[in-house]
């Protein structure tokens, strides 16, 4: 049985939890935990990224789906002797399809003490205009 999320800004977003993590692997999903959420204005998708900096970050939009990725090289030398290693080192993604009514013009993220906070302003709703029809 699918766990199902449900908000009025991401319904069609996220319609069930398969769907919402399809093709990525869980380990993944875990390094990049989510909150995804509504204000007056605008989605938002706020994420812990822990031990990235900021350049090691990138996000694109490609056809209204979001990619934020990450990359985390490894230090090594010849002369170390692990004892425990439990420290993630890799490439790392997440994905979201972004909502029609969310302008994917206007984007702005934030990076502050590991959190990416990423927000996508509402589209305008553009004035309602009757219009008259004449049937002939």
């Amino acid at each position: 049985m699918a766990l199902r999320i449900y908000s009025p800004v991401f319904e069609d977003l996220f319609e069930d939890f398969d769907k919402m993590f399809a093709g990525q692997n869980q380990e993944t999903v875990r390094k990049f935990v989510t909150d995804i959420y509504e204000t007056e204005n605008s989605g938002v998708i706020k994420m812990e990224v822990p031990g990235f900096s900021k350049e090691e970050l990138s996000i694109k939009l490609d056809n209204n789906i979001l990619t934020v990725s990450g990359e985390r090289k490894q230090e090594t030398s010849e002369n170390t002797k692990y004892y425990l290693r439990e420290i993630d080192y890799g490439k790392f993604a997440r994905s979201f399809e972004i909502p029609e009514y969310l302008d994917s013009e206007k984007i702005k993220a934030k990076f502050e003490n590991g959190v990416l906070k990423i927000e996508i302003e509402k589209r305008k709703e553009e004035e309602k205009k009757d219009i008259s029809i004449t049937i002939e």
